[in-house]
């Protein structure tokens, strides 16, 4: 090292040292401050989580059937959005008005056949938002399954709960 750098170098620690509250800003404070930045940061983001939660999914049903529809519009976290207000359906949902596009087709099977409904779920799948509204309405169409085979069940004399014995 050349004389001079040395000269320097140890004029700028004398003076660092003589300097207490550089050394405090320059070591102490960021070991405090970055965990406190993550601290929040992770305090942001699942605030952020919990608001999408509760964000009501805004769904699209086309096709004929009602019962789909009517369990849609009661479910506090679906906003059913009717079929005249979206010109294209898959449009609505690439541009992001309509976070799912639940395609129903015809009025299901009747009971008691072993045909079932075609439903055609269409989302964007890079959006959460478009996965969580598959969610919802995979859980609506869930439970009117269950319910479709307990009343087969019922109706072909079985007693008590079909979920409970399966």
């Amino acid at each position: 090292m050349r004389p001079s750098v040395r000269i320097l170098v140890g004029k700028e620690l004398r003076e660092l040292r003589a300097d207490r509250r550089a050394v405090l800003l320059g070591l102490f404070l960021p070991v405090l401050l970055y965990p406190l930045l993550f601290v929040l940061q992770s305090s942001l983001q699942q605030a952020e989580e919990q608001r999408q939660a509760r964000r009501a999914s805004r769904v699209l049903i086309t096709g004929t059937w009602p019962e789909l529809r009517s369990r849609a519009e009661a479910d506090s976290l679906l906003d059913v959005v009717e079929a005249e207000e979206v010109d294209a359906p898959r449009t609505a949902v690439e541009d992001g008005s309509v976070d799912l596009w639940v395609d129903a087709g015809d009025a299901p099977a009747p009971a008691g056949s072993d045909s079932s409904a075609a439903v055609r779920l269409v989302l964007r799948g890079t959006r959460e938002d478009g996965r969580r509204a598959r969610a919802r309405v995979e859980a609506v169409l869930d439970t009117m399954l269950v319910e479709d085979r307990q009343s087969r069940w019922v109706a072909a004399g079985g007693e008590g709960r079909l979920d409970a014995i399966l």
